[in-house]
This record gives structure tokens, C-alpha cells and sequence, in this order.
């Protein structure tokens, strides 16, 4: 089923449109409204900013839920931060903010599948590990041997082949896969472990980015290093997936993909990392990737059978604002154009933009891991 969904996943994408993009003109007294309201959280402490962002609904709009949905998301996001506090104290804010996100991601798909926002220990690990992965696999530091053991070991344990190991990394990855193991046994459940061989041969895989690789090439990996993540995110809400909800995650997966790489276009190109984003060479170019991710988004989830078009409309939303940041925290590589037009649809004025965005990101992450 992975080898189908991904062929159409690249043949869907391959025919998605790159025309522009019509953005409408953000209104000038709301945008006047929001920095007097920018201006007054700059002024709060960590103990006021997320309360006031949340009665604003500012980190997440979520007028739109339920209000029983709205309560569960803030109480279990709660009690995720105070589970990751719990099981490693040492963890950085971005860190337990990055495994936050990806729980968001999974109860997103928990309400575009219409099911109810669930949360257990398999999520709770499954979230925290690529953090602790994430972080080994980037460090410049470690060489690649150490890298390629990793690896090795990794895999082998996510085959639920242990080798006692005292290395704090392994020790607290191997406590992460314990929880797994304990909510979805492995004779019962073994598409969740299919999932995380996905991501872990993907993760393998992508090593190669920084060897010389043809379009195709790199193309294949993109799709399947995002596919896979997301499909794990979907076998860990209840063990099973449909054919619909599996593709689903394969083309949600890809798409998040190139958002990725869009966001670390400069980065990747300066240490020789190729991606779909790094590929493209001219200003052009890039606007045709920003362009094309765009609308795929707007055709997977306008095509997805979910009756609750509220839910497919935030995470569409959520993910074109997304897109926009990226070309906006990178505007020199791309057409002026572009940069204005994304520019006037901003509910801020442009020149308030880039001096408010990492000063108020700051805060916001700061205030949500001390929930």
C-alpha cells in the first residue's frame, strides 16, 4: 500500500497547479487593531502571555472546535508539556515544543478523521523520540560513523531487538519505545511498528542528501521522508488506518515536507544538503515550488472526505500561513512580487513584521512549555 500511495502522492503533485496566487489585502483598521494588541503582550511576562494569546485565540483559533474539543486540546496539551518535564527535566523549551507540534498534528488528524482527540503514552513517546533523534542526526559535531551506529541501533531496537546500552540517548530512547510496546503489542498491532520502520528507513535514506543525486532521486526521498512521518502519526491514534486516511498521510506528509525545506533552503544549500527547495536555483523557480505547495495543499484537503469543513479549513489555513513565513523570513530569494503581495495580506503592517516575529516566537514557546 506504501509503494501505491506514494506514486500517486508524486503523480498528484506532478499535476498540481502553480499559477499565482491571489492573496487578499489585509484591512487597515484590524491591522492597526492587532499591533496595539502586539504591543501589549510584548509588555506581559511569561505568566500573562499565553492566557492572553489564548483568549485571543492567536496560538490556535479554536473558535471553530467544539467547546468540549476546545477544552480537551488545551487540557491534554497541558498534561503532555508536564509528561515531558517528567521524563527528562534536562530537555530544552524547543525541544518539548517540537515533540507539542507533532502531538497537534496527530489530534488534527484525529478531527479530519472524525474521531475523538484521544491522547496515551504511545503518542506521548512516539512524539518525544525525534526530538532526541532529530538532535544526534544534526549535530555537526558527531561524525557520520557515529551517526551510522546510531542508526543501527535504532532500527534494531525499533524491531524490538534490545542491546543493553549505557548511553543516556539510548537508554531514554529505549524507555520511549518501552511505551509503545506497552499500549500497541507488537503481535497485534504490527502496522504502528510499519510505521516507524518507514520513518526510520526514510530517516536513513535522507542521509544521502548530501551526496550528488539527480531530481528524481531527491524527489523520491522528499516523499518519502515526509509520507512516512505522517503515516506513523495516523497508526498511532488507534493502531489502523483506512486506504483514504493512509493516502491521506502519505500526500499531508509530503506537503509538510516542502514546507520544511523551503524553511531551511539556506541552511541545507550551505552544507551541501540537497532538497526539492535547495533544487531550485532561480528566484522563479522558487515561487513555482511556493506555489505549487500551496495549491497541493488546497487540493488534498478540499478532496478529503471529512464532513466537518471547519476542520479542513484551519489546517489549510494553518498551513498556507506556514508557506507564507518561510518565503517572508527569506525574501531575498524570492520575486518582489511575491514578497509584496504576501506582504499586504499580513494582519500587521510589513515593517512590524520581521522586528515582532522572533521576539513574540520566543515568548510564545517559552510560555506554552510552562503550561
Amino acid at each position: 500500500m506504501k509503494d501505491a500511495a506514494i506514486e500517486r502522492c508524486k503523480q498528484e503533485f506532478e499535476n498540481t497547479s502553480q499559477k499565482d496566487i491571489l492573496f487578499p489585502k489585509a484591512n487597515h483598521t484590524e491591522r492597526m487593531k492587532n499591533m496595539r494588541f502586539v504591543n501589549m503582550l510584548k509588555k506581559c511576562d511569561q505568566s500573562q502571555i499565553l492566557d492572553k494569546l489564548q483568549k485571543k485565540n492567536a496560538i490556535f483559533d479554536l473558535s471553530w472546535m467544539k467547546e468540549e474539543e476546545a477544552e480537551s486540546f488545551q487540557k491534554l496539551s497541558e498534561q503532555f508539556v508536564k509528561d515531558a518535564r517528567a521524563f527528562d527535566e534536562t530537555l530544552k523549551d524547543e525541544d518539548i515544543f517540537q515533540a507539542l507540534r507533532n502531538i497537534w498534528i496527530i489530534w488534527m488528524l484525529e478531527l479530519l478523521f472524525q474521531l475523538p482527540l484521544v491522547y496515551h503514552e504511545a503518542m506521548f513517546a512516539y512524539s518525544m523520540l525525534y526530538p532526541y533523534s532529530d538532535n544526534l542526526l544534526d549535530d555537526t559535531t558527531c561524525s557520520k560513523e557515529e551517526k551510522r551506529q546510531f542508526n543501527q541501533w535504532f532500527s534494531e531496537r525499533l524491531h524490538g531487538n534490545y542491546e543493553p546500552s549505557q548511553q543516556l540517548l539510548r537508554m531514554k530512547i529505549d524507555r520511549l519505545v518501552q511505551m509503545i510496546e506497552a499500549h500497541f503489542p507488537r503481535v497485534t498491532f504490527s502496522n504502528v511498528y510499519e510505521g516507524l520502520y518507514m520513518i526510520q528507513n526514510a530517516q536513513i535514506a535522507s542521509v544521502q542528501q548530501s551526496e550528488h543525486l539527480d531530481l528524481s532521486k531527491i524527489y523520491d526521498i522528499s516523499v518519502d521522508k515526509g509520507g512516512t512521518s505522517v503515516i506513523a502519526d495516523g497508526y498511532l491514534i488507534n493502531g489502523e488506518m483506512s486506504k483514504e486516511q493512509f493516502q491521506f498521510c502519505v500526500d499531508f506528509g509530503f506537503a509538510l515536507q516542502i514546507v520544511d525545506d523551503i524553511q531551511d533552503q539556506l541552511e541545507d544549500g550551505a552544507c551541501g544538503h540537497h532538497t526539492l527547495a535547495t533544487m531550485c536555483k532561480t528566484k522563479a523557480q522558487r515561487a513555482s515550488l511556493f506555489q505549487k505547495c500551496w495549491h497541493f495543499f488546497d487540493h488534498l484537503l478540499e478532496g478529503f472526505p471529512c464532513a466537518r469543513h471547519e476542520v479542513k479549513d484551519f489546517v489549510k489555513d494553518s498551513c498556507h500561513e506556514l508557506l507564507a513565513q518561510c518565503v517572508l523570513q527569506q525574501k531575498q530569494l524570492y520575486p518582489k512580487r511575491l514578497v509584496e503581495d504576501i506582504m499586504e495580506a499580513l494582519p500587521l503592517e510589513s515593517d512590524d513584521i520581521e522586528s515582532l516575529s522572533k521576539e513574540m516566537k520566543e515568548k510564545m514557546e517559552q510560555a506554552v512549555v510552562t503550561l
